[in-house]
């Protein structure tokens, strides 16, 4: 997964300073993107699981990583107040989410297909999320 900076992300993926209330994404394929920070143990377990989900969807979906230690403005732009974090973006006809916690990886990857799928009617609100389980 790629690391990128608040720089990248404008170039890469919504440049949200030209117009922060319409998503106009950069790339034609579905993003998604975690917030991270090193020192974040249910960050590192999640990694494993987009990890999985990354290699499924390679060449069909973005994926990046923020480090919101390293990329305090972009963290502060999204308001990420709590890691992981995950920030999905699917084309103009879908406006991103943003989900605190883990994501499902099946209930991602139902998304993921919708998007791909059907971007103009799939809706991104419905994603569950579960609270990473430090034991895992």
């Amino acid at each position: 997964m790629e690391k990128i900076s608040k720089s990248e992300f404008l170039d890469k993926v919504w440049d949200y300073t030209e117009n922060d209330v319409e998503f106009k994404p950069k790339s034609d394929k579905p993003t998604v993107i975690k917030f991270y920070a090193d020192w974040c143990q249910p960050c590192k377990l999640y990694d494993k699981k987009l990890d999985v989900i990354e290699k499924a969807y390679e060449g069909k979906v973005n994926f990046f990583k923020v480090n919101v230690e390293t990329e305090k403005d972009l963290a502060a732009d999204f308001k990420i107040a709590s890691i992981p974090a995950t920030f999905i973006g699917a084309g103009e006809q879908v406006q991103p989410a943003i989900l605190l916690g883990v994501v499902d990886e099946i209930e991602l990857k139902r998304h993921l297909n919708g998007v791909i799928n059907n971007p103009q009617s799939h809706d991104l609100t419905e994603i569950k999320v579960q609270l990473p389980d430090e034991g895992e």
